[in-house]
């Protein structure tokens, strides 16, 4: 009970990241400062009795999948072990009290709503940017490796080559992409995406998916009309985020999400029936590519 504010403020931080375009924000360890939060109203719900001490069935997932992370990092980056590790180490604290300080019904609706509402939250930015005029963006040449990381300068464009006439930035390198809310911008010529981890277009369409089952237990369990508008809402923003990302991975895990609801609902036919249903996705937004 107490943990929810921290979790719910970790949600946001990681879908959302405000830091990221509110300048006033940057200079604070918000990622620690919700942790701490979040750990220390876990620490109360366990001196109230709130929750227990008892291991999740995905732990052992978890273990597994973190030791097979470093097992392939030492095989094949030895030299950035440490810089994993550490990455690894505070994906897994998020994991433990995310998973650890939810244990009732009422927490889990009231996480699974944060969660749903940031999905709609990133989608719309992925609908508005997909629709967007295109203007020029200045790669930043600081990120070794990230040739799509920059910032729009205010120029109309049609192809990349317009942004280098005019008041174009000696020496500097341009796209000509779709310019988005927030600073955010499109990546190889209009795939939409968001900022932080969900700046590939790849990891948009993933972590959009997340909000459909969650939307859909909303529904059933509440079994309100506008609960139900709001299932069809979630489900139709991401699938059309997911189309707009041309991302065929998450456009895959849309067909399971509905082939395994539809199977839990009505059977094996019900299965096939949801299937069927999600499988025009695979013929929209194409790309080659992963």
């Amino acid at each position: 009970m107490f943990a929810i504010p921290g979790i719910v403020a970790l949600l946001a931080f990681i879908y959302a990241r405000p830091q990221e375009y509110v300048p006033s924000l940057a200079s604070l360890p918000l990622l620690y400062i919700f942790f701490f939060v979040a750990i220390f109203g876990l620490a109360i719900d366990l001196k109230l009795s709130n929750n227990k001490l008892l291991a999740t069935p995905a732990l052992p997932c978890a273990l597994l999948f973190s030791a097979w992370s470093m097992i392939t990092v030492l095989f094949t980056a030895p030299r950035t072990l440490h810089i994993r590790l550490l990455e690894l180490g505070i994906s897994f604290a998020l994991f433990l009290v995310v998973a650890h300080g939810v244990q009732t019904l009422r927490m889990l609706g009231v996480v699974a709503g944060a969660v749903v509402a940031m999905v709609i939250f990133v989608t719309a930015i992925g609908i508005h940017q997909g629709f967007a005029d295109t203007g020029c963006v200045l790669i930043d040449e600081t990120n070794r490796g990230d040739h799509a990381t920059g910032t729009a300068d205010g120029r109309a464009c049609q192809t990349s080559d317009q942004c280098y006439a005019g008041d174009a930035e000696p020496g500097g390198q341009y796209l000509c992409e779709r310019i988005g809310l927030f600073g955010s911008h499109s990546v190889n010529a209009g795939r939409v995406r968001c900022r932080g981890v969900l700046q590939d277009p790849n990891e948009l369409a993933l972590a959009a998916g997340i909000g459909i089952p969650l939307a859909f237990a909303i529904g059933s369990r509440k079994k309100k009309i506008r609960h139900g508008l709001l299932s069809l809402l979630v489900l139709a923003a991401v699938i059309f985020c997911a189309v707009l990302t041309r991302s065929r991975g998450g456009q895959l895990v849309i067909v399971a999400v509905l082939g395994a609801y539809f199977l839990h609902r009505f059977g094996k036919k019900g299965a096939i029936v949801g299937a069927l249903a999600a499988a025009p996705l695979l013929f929209f937004g194409g790309r080659s590519g992963s």
